[in-house]
């Protein structure tokens, strides 16, 4: 009897051990859903500041395309005054330093709308780069917070 009366007492003591175990299990698993709602969270706030920056990046490619352009237009500008001073440069020795002067100034103008053309296309690059870097964080953000809210 003394024997049962101690497996009694052992089975109940560990029945006390398995509750205060449980107990903790339990509150461990609420800080966890608590955590998991923090990041949801941000989660949710990263991609609402992602969206924004998207949209910012979307203008700057815009703009680098519109400079891209102009940066063209400018060159072919340049081109063709530099064709026209030329011609001057042939028909006037007189002039011919102020013709080489300004030939210098346009040869350095269409080098720089070279630079900005290809600042500008190296920009629209990057843009498109950022915009699909973009999407797929904000994937990536709907899943976490898809898996978030199931858990």
């Amino acid at each position: 009897m003394s024997a049962s009366v101690r497996d009694v007492e052992t089975g109940a003591s560990r029945a006390e051990q398995a509750g205060a175990a449980l107990s903790r299990i339990v509150d461990s698993a609420n800080e966890v859903s608590l955590e998991i709602g923090k990041i949801a969270a941000a989660s949710d706030e990263i991609e609402g500041s992602a969206h924004s920056l998207r949209e910012v990046v979307e203008k700057v490619g815009v703009i680098g395309e519109r400079m891209n352009t102009l940066a063209g237009e400018m060159r072919a500008a340049s081109d063709r005054a530099f064709s026209s001073i030329s011609s001057v440069t042939a028909f006037s020795e007189e002039s011919a330093a102020a013709s080489e002067q300004v030939s210098a100034s346009i040869e350095e103008v269409s080098s720089q709308v070279g630079v900005v053309n290809d600042l500008a296309q190296k920009l629209e690059a990057v843009s498109l780069e950022m915009a699909n870097f973009l999407d797929r964080w904000g994937n990536l953000t709907n899943i976490k917070a898809s898996l978030a809210r199931a858990a």
